[in-house]
């Protein structure tokens, strides 16, 4: 993992808050998604490992950066990213987020 004295993501707002009746709950650390398959949630020191020197030089690219906000506006992000993912810059990414989190499949 990385190390920094600061964390980015401790310098981004809060997501909104939503109002009770649309909260969703998310029993044992896990979330539905639309298709009904289960994920798995990140922990936070998973979180915090990806704030480091890696993943910033990767996110100083302003392409990469444009993709990914597509990607987070798009209706069905997960196949907005297998659309992308043959994109050499997004693969990288990816791939640098698994290793960081400890959830690379190749390990």
């Amino acid at each position: 993992p990385c190390s920094s004295s600061t964390s980015i993501w401790a310098r981004l707002p809060p997501p909104p808050k939503l109002p009770k009746s649309k909260q969703k709950p998310r029993p044992n650390n896990k979330t539905s998604c639309d298709d009904g398959d289960d994920v798995e949630l990140l922990k936070q020191h998973q979180l915090d490992n990806l704030d480091c020197p890696e993943m910033r030089a990767l996110l100083s690219n302003p392409h990469l950066r444009t993709i990914l906000r597509n990607i987070n506006k798009c209706g069905d992000a997960e196949l907005a990213l297998e659309e992308h993912y043959e994109e050499p810059l997004v693969k990288e990414f990816v791939e640098q987020c698994l290793k960081l989190t400890g959830t690379d499949a190749s390990t």
